[in-house]
């Protein structure tokens, strides 16, 4: 039932399609608080207040947002007041790493306290034991009018992203205690970011009941579910969800006696009984850290995979204003660089790509106060990026940009510091390991280049090299895998600390190009992997490309998710994207790029995937593979 054509379709939809690049935070932006307020009701259908055909009889107005942009805050409660909205279901969601100010809290967008001519006032708090929820209570005042507007703000947590509830029966008793609350006045249901597939569900239930209770012609709860899904209110299910969906419907309209449970309704209750039983045996084989990352690949569809076209342009996207307050050391930087590049004086170039920011937060330059041709000798362009991979233990990862000569003996002195154990060097250039300058693979970076993009820096053979007060020794030959990886051993001494330890690191040269052959770039991605994970014993990794948010980036993304399965409830690929966005800005390119690191951390467990289903491995590889095509086939068209 669930793979009807008719309403599930593998086109790879618009951006403007999905619930993309909202800025406000609201799903349905056009909105005119002037219309007729009944006219979303039960009273008639028509052109409802979101100005948009509305072809079903609801109770009441619901509306769908995700977390605003930072700078779009104060219009995201603008918007809640012009809705009359005066009840919020926030589902939460746990991002990995994510600090309390970061725009992805799912508390952020509600800590505020004032804007424009208004003022926030928390009145009352408190919690609701029988629904595993609580709720604040705000009072909005104007500051000159004195209107008031009294919002009340429920947190869900206990029913988990990219799962289906525990219980029917609180599924349901969510619904009625929200209508009970609410009365006839507009509900909104909000997440950290959307699609978010507990809120599709949610709304599918309540457009379905609401739908047919108010109207008898509407029997078909997938025409229901097609136009929510038209009307942008809704993304995919997947045919869990879609079954609970379903027998929570049923069991809404038997309780409400307006359905009698017949001798067949009674055999699909015992069929889906039986098919959910079945769907969950097969993921409650697996030690719990496991059971939600397997429950997740089990019901990825190609409908959701398509939810992360243009995912790339929506998370952590920051207004010019920002971008510059948060980076500004890079700017500072660039400026100083263009005055040293307006001197002819072309070897001082620090800055590789003046339109790729580095955060302040975590940044690698060494020394602050200093003379201008010194800080531009210091600056690393990189993040330090800290995540949990055991419940003791914290992973360190270094993203950064390859250096260039100026920059090399901070780079060096950067990896001494550190402690480096890895230092991976991502490149797009086959030359890295042919020698063969003819055969260089045209690299596709859009960013505007200001400086070299490559500058080798390690001794080769037996030599050494001195930067500054360190001495670089290459103390191993190095060991080639096939034509994509090469393993060397460096040391790095200081010489004017003569109690200090040397620091010895594995360098992975890896030819990083992401072409036609997925299968063969998966594989050798995830060799790598293992590689950098099996050197790692808790020390800092380093990964650099010429940029500092391309192919390092996806292998920091592949290592955050794989290290983060055994540590969290409830698998969200999307989090971990949050996360690594949150560190470094830009990071991953394209939303293919995500694609393919999902690829990569599948094939970690692919093996697994047989004990659910036999052919649940390839289902999903070649989902994925797909999508991938079609979202880089995109790129090429445009």
């Amino acid at each position: 039932m669930i793979k009807d054509e008719k309403y599930f379709s593998r086109e790879v939809l618009s951006k403007h399609k999905w619930i993309l690049n909202t800025t406000n935070g609201f799903a349905t932006i056009d909105y005119n608080s002037n219309c007729n307020r009944s006219s979303c009701t039960n009273k008639r259908e028509g052109i409802n207040s979101l100005n948009i055909p509305w072809l079903l009889f609801m109770d009441r107005e619901y509306h769908i947002s995700e977390n605003p942009q930072k700078n779009q805050i104060e219009i995201f409660w603008k918007e809640i007041i012009k809705r009359n909205i005066s009840i919020i279901l926030v589902f939460c969601s746990s991002i990995p790493n994510i600090k309390d100010n970061s725009q992805y809290n799912f508390d952020w967008p509600f800590s505020i306290k004032l804007f424009d001519d208004y003022i926030i006032e928390k009145t009352g708090k408190e919690e609701i034991k029988y629904m595993n929820m609580h709720y604040t209570k705000y009072k909005i005042k104007h500051k000159y009018d004195l209107q008031e507007h009294s919002i009340k703000i429920y947190y869900l947590s206990e029913w988990e992203i990219n799962k289906i509830p525990e219980s029917i029966t609180e599924f349901i008793k969510l619904y009625v205690y929200l209508c009970k609350e609410a009365k006839g006045s507009p509900i909104l249901l909000h997440s950290s970011y959307l699609p978010d597939s507990r809120i599709s569900l949610f709304v599918m239930f309540i457009y379905i009941v609401e739908a047919m209770i108010n109207n008898e012609n509407r029997k078909n709860p997938m025409e229901i579910i097609k136009i929510a899904k038209d009307q942008g209110h809704c993304g995919p299910i997947n045919i869990f969800e879609f079954a609970f969906l379903l027998r929570s419907v049923i069991e809404y309209f038997t309780k409400k006696e307006k359905l009698r449970i017949s001798k067949s309704m009674r055999n699909y209750i015992t069929q889906y009984n039986q098919f959910m039983e079945y769907g969950f045996s097969k993921i409650n084989i697996f030690d719990n850290n496991l059971r939600s990352f397997m429950n997740y690949v089990n019901t990825l569809t190609p409908e959701r995979i398509q939810t992360f076209y243009g995912i790339h342009n929506k998370i952590c996207i920051l207004n010019e204003q920002e971008i510059k307050r948060r980076c500004s050391k890079f700017y500072e930087m660039l400026e100083y660089q263009y005055n040293e590049v307006n001197d002819n004086d072309n070897d001082k170039k620090i800055i590789k790509y003046y339109n790729i920011p580095c955060y302040n937060d975590e940044i690698l330059s060494t020394k602050k106060d200093c003379s201008k041709n010194e800080q531009l000798d210091e600056y690393l362009h990189g993040n330090v990026i800290k995540f949990p991979f055991s419940k003791n233990y914290d992973r360190k990862i270094i993203l950064c940009q390859a250096p260039i000569k100026r920059s090399v003996k901070s780079f060096i002195h950067m990896l001494y510091i550190h402690k480096v154990t890895t230092l991976v060097i991502m490149d797009e250039r086959i030359q890295l390991f042919s020698g063969d300058e003819n055969e260089c693979i045209k690299n596709m970076e859009e960013h505007h280049n200001v400086g070299e993009s490559h500058y080798e820096y390690l001794p080769r053979d037996q030599n050494s090299i001195m930067y500054g007060d360190y001495l670089v020794q290459k103390y191993s030959n190095g060991i080639k895998i096939g034509n994509r990886l090469e393993c060397m051993r460096y040391s790095i001494k200081n010489t004017k600390d003569l109690y200090s330890l040397d620091v010895n690191f594995s360098v992975f040269k890896f030819f990083s190009h992401i072409g036609e052959d997925i299968i063969e770039d998966t594989y050798f991605y995830e060799l790598l992997y293992k590689k950098i994970i099996s050197n790692n014993d808790g020390e800092t990794i380093v990964l650099q490309d010429p940029s500092g948010i391309s192919t390092a980036a996806i292998m920091t993304l592949i290592i955050m998710m794989v290290d983060g399965i055994p540590l969290y409830h409830s698998f969200d690929p999307v989090s971990y994207f949050i996360s690594l966005r949150e560190s470094r800005y830009g990071a991953i390119k394209y939303d293919y790029h995500f694609l393919f690191a999902l690829l990569v951390a599948f094939r970690r467990f692919d093996n697994d995937f047989s004990l659910i289903r036999e052919d649940l491995k390839d289902e999903m590889t070649l989902n994925l593979q797909y999508e991938f095509r079609r979202f880089k086939s995109s790129y090429k068209n445009d």
